[in-house]
């Protein structure tokens, strides 16, 4: 692991799609040769990545090696990636851990107010809008990718094993496989917390049956929600009718809303802050707004009033977990 500083601008990336060698995935990977490597998590990004509110547009990757797990913009993150839009992406795989922004997101790594829009194709397992697999933590971000898979499949994250705070999908979600794990925003949940999260997500299931572990929100609950859950989590009941797969038998904390319920700030938790993290995007439904003030790295001064995305220095250099009452700092 390599703690370094990374920053950018606006990307387009159109060119990918002419490569000889697709897209290469940012850790996770033994060569930059496709034919020539292998997935290994230990290979993995574990510096600060900072998209500086910037986007990068137009990327597409192409993975048909079937020992290449761990697909996305990054593949294996012990890191911090934050600020940071993918845009129009294109993923085609036939591995598993595939997410529009990363693979696999390992114990430590952090991701916050990111988001991802395009495509998501896998014909293998373990695909999510944003990240393949979460052992780590998630907040203030999105995807509104259209992700398809054989099996676990979610609008946000396929396997989630760690924390998420603030996050939503919006996107769609189809399975090809019959008795797939399917959830609007997580396919497979095994770890608490998930708070103040929301899945605006339309389900397809592969031969049109039900496949007992297909939900709006949560498609297989391998644990009880804890109280940590209390934080009020939704989904779109007009667009799928059930939060939680019929088979899972663990505790589920969650409430379904009508499209025009979830339009509604008088349907929400004590928990949901509309003052400083969630608003209402021209769709009507929440989005995420004024984001936790966030390092932008202008110079290494931590008292630089433009090294702060909100323009001013907070007093405290600690970079800490959210809880349930919020905040990055």
């Amino acid at each position: 692991m390599v703690n370094t500083f990374y920053k950018q601008k606006n990307i387009d990336a159109s060119d990918t799609a002419n490569w000889s060698n697709s897209w290469i995935p940012i850790g996770g990977r033994t060569s930059d040769v496709p034919s020539n490597s292998s997935d290994n998590e230990s290979y993995e990004f574990g510096g600060t990545y900072n998209g500086a509110g910037f986007t990068i547009n137009n990327l597409t990757y192409i993975n048909t090696f079937s020992g290449n797990n761990l697909n996305g913009l990054f593949g294996s993150v012990i890191g911090t990636i934050l600020n940071l839009s993918l845009t129009n992406l294109s993923i085609t795989t036939n591995s598993m851990k595939t997410g529009g922004l990363v693979g696999l997101l390992k114990r430590g790594g952090k991701i916050y107010n990111c988001s991802t829009t395009g495509t998501i194709t896998s014909t293998n397992s373990s695909a999510g809008g944003l990240v393949g697999q979460n052992q780590s933590t998630i907040f203030n971000s999105y995807s509104s990718c259209s992700v398809t898979a054989s099996s676990v499949a979610g609008g946000l994250l396929g396997l989630n094993q760690r924390s998420v705070y603030d996050c939503y999908s919006n996107g769609s979600v189809t399975t090809t496989a019959i008795n797939a794990h399917i959830g609007g925003l997580i396919a497979e949940y095994s770890t608490n917390p998930l708070a103040r999260s929301y899945a605006n997500t339309s389900i397809t299931i592969g031969d049109g049956s039900s496949t007992n572990y297909d939900g709006g929100l949560i498609g297989r609950l391998r644990t009880d929600m804890n109280n940590d859950s209390d934080n009020y989590n939704y989904w779109n009941i007009d667009l799928f009718s059930q939060g939680k797969g019929s088979a899972n038998t663990n505790t589920f904390k969650g409430s379904g809303k009508t499209s025009v319920e979830l339009k509604d700030v008088t349907n929400y938790g004590d928990g949901w802050d509309f003052d400083n993290t969630w608003g209402f995007g021209s769709d009507g439904y929440p989005t995420l707004v004024n984001k936790p003030n966030t390092w932008l790295g202008v110079n290494t001064n931590w008292d630089n009033n433009a090294n702060w995305s909100l323009g001013v220095a907070p007093s405290s250099n600690s970079l800490s977990t959210p809880n349930s009452t919020n905040t990055f700092f």
